[in-house]
């Protein structure tokens, strides 16, 4: 973002509205299944009658906050204009000139989304989709006949999930139910960009969707558990007692008897730690003639990082 112009820059600001809380719906692929360039959709945008484009770019900052909103008709309406300006206004000091122009001339503020967009792919995410499109690709061959409950299932972020019901739940003020059928299919749409949260596009006459991180962005899923040795060796290590007697044993293998007093236990007290140092992999016994000898395990240590190793070694 560093390297975008000035002017673009504040273009971007200025119609935050249209993807700072919400997904507009003229960004949405009309058929999931049919592939589409960043170039055909911004031409198919463009080429949108300037009063729908109008509503395509109002929506986001009124539909969800008027009880009975409804299509193009509504920006008719004072309270819908007022409402309307109050958003746009709100993201930039040109904000109220911004929804003086989409009220008064959408034809104007249509070309200048297009324009943003251009200019947006040309100085920067033509480059970004490289490294892009790879994981997008990945996680539409990964889900691929995949259960959509199995699937959002594993999303943590804002959806509650009822496999019994086959029910998706997503808080949301604009609230009501919305059913998948064959005459309202509904799109799975990865992105990058939306983590960590879901959107969800539920009102005719867009497609209903709902766009999710891809998988491999685990901190957006579920996502894979820490391995459990890690886990176990780092709950062992956050004890200073524990600490101590690694310092210990790292100054050279030590026993039972020598240990005790040095850290002020007893044996038997001693013995716990011992057998969760052990069980981390922190430690390792063996017999020296009469003496049980406890020794650092040097490649289960090096793991837990270099502030660790360089505590051990004074």
């Amino acid at each position: 973002m560093r390297r975008l112009t000035p002017a673009l820059k504040q273009e971007i600001r200025a119609f935050g509205f249209l993807y700072s809380q919400i997904t507009a719906d003229f960004m949405l692929p009309e058929r999931a299944e049919t592939p589409q360039t960043f170039q055909d959709a911004i031409e198919s945008f463009a080429a949108l009658p300037a009063e729908w484009a109008q509503y395509e770019l109002a929506r986001p900052t009124f539909f969800y906050l008027e009880e009975d909103a409804g299509g193009p008709e509504s920006l008719e309406r004072e309270e819908v204009r007022a409402q309307v300006t109050r958003q746009v206004s709100a993201y930039g000091p040109d904000g109220a000139a911004l929804a003086e122009q989409l009220l008064d001339d959408p034809a104007a503020v249509q070309a200048r989304v297009a324009a943003m967009l251009g200019a947006y792919w040309e100085q920067s995410f033509a480059e970004e989709w490289t490294r892009l499109e790879p994981i997008l690709a990945a996680e539409v061959e990964r889900a691929k006949g995949v259960d959509p409950i199995v699937l959002l299932g594993a999303v943590r972020s804002e959806l509650r999930v009822d496999p019994e019901q086959r029910l998706l739940v997503r808080q949301s003020f604009h609230d009501h139910d919305v059913g998948v059928e064959a005459a309202n299919p509904l799109r799975l749409i990865p992105s990058v960009y939306v983590w960590p949260h879901v959107r969800v596009n539920c009102d005719p006459p867009w497609p209903l969707a709902v766009l999710y991180p891809p998988a491999s962005m685990r901190s957006g899923h579920a996502g894979t558990s820490p391995p459990a040795a890690l886990v176990k060796a780092l709950r062992a290590v956050a004890d200073p007692t524990r600490l101590q007697i690694l310092r210990l044993i790292g100054e050279q293998p030590r026993s039972t008897e020598e240990l005790a007093p040095l850290v002020a236990l007893s044996e038997s007290g001693l013995s716990k730690h011992l057998r969760a140092l052990t069980d981390a992999g922190l430690i390792s016994s063996g017999r020296s003639g009469w003496y049980v000898l406890y020794r650092l395990e040097p490649g289960t240590i090096e793991q837990l990082g270099p502030d660790l190793l360089r505590y051990l070694r004074g």
